[in-house]
């Protein structure tokens, strides 16, 4: 479809604006495939392209294909969904492609805008991750899947059945149905298992879309039960925004041939440079530190504290006069307690320090912060934690004898 070619240029702009390192991408409508391309780089250092087989991780978007089965997850879907449909370069979990070539690397973009490799997620089959996040494919494959589910969910609906001839997907009215309302609107707005749904009452379309996200992916994909499209992206990079979603928003109004178009590259820098500003108020917070020395030695702080129900803990040790934390004694997790004031330490870190540790950086300023409280003798007893912003007077960490078996 020459109207999709045209907008490479564009989806080159969006790239380099997010800071997407490789995207593939591809595009059915009435059941065929009228476009597949890949941008950017699959493995930066080789200087490899992406395609339509470059295998990516799909994050959360393996929740919509899970199942409940007695034997392996894998398994289940190689024999029940992978072969029927033709899915040969789709496995279960990380274990299964490996040897398998064309496949994509994991990137972070640092805040300058270069890409920063980091491990791929490695969630293997029997994990209780692995159904929500385990599964590798690519969009050929990604095609297939998504046209058999247009086919078949219309077939469903049409005859009011619940399977169709020759195709594994069953109950589909059940999935893709809307049963909770996530917005008070005119037009349809409804989340169905695993699918957002979107209708306009002013044109003759729904749209059904689903995003997956894990560390180093960032997938998206929609479709268009009237014309049986689908567009699916599939991109290797925690990036400045949601660089795979301003494409498919750009290849949507393409394919409706809207006359009032988004400005989707404006849209893409607006975001981008929105998330940027974010990490200046880090900058607030830095300094907002006192020179002076803490009212307690060091030593003081040590310690292992861990949550009322015990099931998340933080580790607080001393170490070349220096005092650090890491999270369930994760020695790979160790990051600088710095003195702020009162009884108050900061484990701060610039946003490059944190996407090079592969993590989602926290936008909430009090989860920088730790607060040390003591027993009212002087010994500290206990540790808050504004770790989530819901909960404003934080979480309570209890010091306690035990410690963790990756102790430093």
């Amino acid at each position: 479809m020459e109207s999709l070619r045209e907008l490479a240029p564009t989806i080159r702009q969006i790239c380099s604006i997010s800071g997407v390192t490789g995207v593939s991408i591809g595009v059915i409508q009435h059941g065929k495939v009228i476009y597949q391309e890949g941008f950017g780089f699959c493995d930066v250092e080789a200087k490899f392209k992406p395609d339509s087989d470059t295998i990516y991780c799909l994050g959360s978007m393996s929740r919509i294909i899970e199942a409940l089965t007695g034997g392996s997850f894998s398994h289940f879907l190689k024999t029940r969904l992978f072969e029927p449909l033709g899915m040969s370069r789709s496995f279960g979990d990380d274990v299964n492609c490996h040897g398998v070539d064309n496949i994509s690397k994991s990137y972070a973009v640092l805040d300058d805008g270069p890409p920063h490799e980091i491990p791929r997620p490695k969630i293997m089959d029997g994990t209780i991750m692995n159904t929500a996040g385990g599964i590798q494919s690519n969009v050929r494959d990604l095609l297939k899947y998504y046209g058999a589910l247009l086919s078949s969910a219309n077939h469903h609906f049409a005859t009011r059945s619940t399977q169709t001839p020759d195709s594994p997907l069953k109950q589909l009215p059940t999935t893709v149905s809307g049963h909770t309302s996530t917005a008070e609107s005119i037009r349809e707005q409804t989340y169905g298992l695993g699918w957002t749904r979107i209708g306009d009452p002013e044109h003759p379309r729904l749209v059904i879309f689903y995003h997956g996200m894990l560390l180093g992916a960032a997938n998206t994909v929609y479709l268009l039960p009237k014309t049986e499209a689908a567009v699916v992206l599939l991109s290797n990079t925690i990036a400045l925004n949601d660089g795979p979603d301003w494409i498919a928003h750009l290849i949507l109004q393409t394919l409706f041939g809207d006359p009032k178009k988004l400005v989707i590259l404006d849209l893409a820098e607006q975001t981008a440079n929105e998330a940027l500003s974010i990490y200046d108020k880090l900058g607030e917070l830095a300094a907002q530190r006192i020179s002076e020395p803490p009212p307690k030695p060091m030593k003081a702080h040590t310690g292992t504290y861990r949550n009322s129900v015990k099931t998340f803990g933080l580790m607080v040790f001393e170490k070349d006069c220096k005092l650090w934390m890491n999270f369930k004694g994760n020695k790979l997790e160790t990051c600088l307690l710095t003195y702020w004031k009162g009884d108050t330490f900061s484990w701060l870190m610039t946003r490059n320090e944190q996407v090079k540790r592969a993590r989602d950086m926290p936008t909430n300023l009090d989860m920088w912060k730790i607060v040390f409280v003591d027993d009212g003798n002087g010994n500290i007893d206990h540790i808050i934690w504004a770790m989530e912003p819901e909960i404003k007077e934080g979480v309570i960490f209890y010091k306690d004898s035990v410690g963790f078996h990756s102790e430093l």
